[in-house]
């Protein structure tokens, strides 16, 4: 099992557990699925709460612009660290309501 709470780590962990048959159905949701991988977000919580809170992990997943990473991000966040000026550039690439739900909760 990789080592969640690195990039790398959490990147390889979404990439075992991902389903692409999974993109269909997300799309079927009007999920823009270009940059997933496909799974559910049952199986991105429970990692995210393998992970736990890890602010700066969350930045960097961010930046992939993987569907799930920034669904695992939006998760991982810690909302005491979360600035402002963080939020207004996450919420410029928001493509998908999905997205937006994830993170505004």
């Amino acid at each position: 099992m990789p080592e969640k709470t690195s990039l790398r780590g959490a990147m390889e962990a979404l990439e075992l557990v991902k389903e692409p048959i999974y993109k269909d159905k997300m799309a079927r949701f009007g999920i823009v699925t270009d940059h997933a991988l496909g799974m559910r977000i049952p199986v991105i919580r429970k990692l995210a709460k393998e992970i736990g809170k890890d602010h700066e992990l969350a930045l960097s997943l961010w930046e992939t612009q993987v569907h799930e990473a920034r669904l695992l991000a939006s998760l991982v966040a810690d909302p005491t660290q979360m600035t402002e000026a963080t939020l207004e550039r996450w919420v410029q690439d928001f493509y998908s309501w999905d997205l937006v739900d994830q993170v505004c909760t």
